[in-house]
């Protein structure tokens, strides 16, 4: 399988955008990165702001943003309460996927 690039890469990534912000399915350590990136631009706050205010790095925080995989939960969840954002966990119902 080919990995996609230049335009097909960037149409993918923004069906992925549009499916994370009208449904709010996080599905993975991208959907969820984005999804805390739009927050912190609606709030107009920069990743430095954040950083100040919870101690947690600049670096950390675009690993966060940008989907990395191996990044803590617990840090992770954090900078979702601080920008006032609930997190649900609950089944998927009978025909979602």
């Amino acid at each position: 399988m080919e990995s996609s690039s230049g335009p097909e890469k960037a149409q993918s990534a923004a069906a992925l955008e549009v499916n994370v912000f009208m449904k709010n399915n996080i599905t993975d350590a991208e959907t969820f990165g984005m999804a805390i990136r739009r927050r912190r631009k609606e709030l107009g706050y920069t990743q430095s702001f954040i950083s100040d205010f919870t101690g947690l790095s600049v670096s950390f925080l675009s690993d966060l943003e940008n989907g990395k995989k191996t990044i803590e939960l617990e840090k992770a969840i954090s900078v979702a309460m601080i920008l006032g954002m609930n997190l649900t966990v609950e089944p998927r119902g009978e025909y979602e996927q």
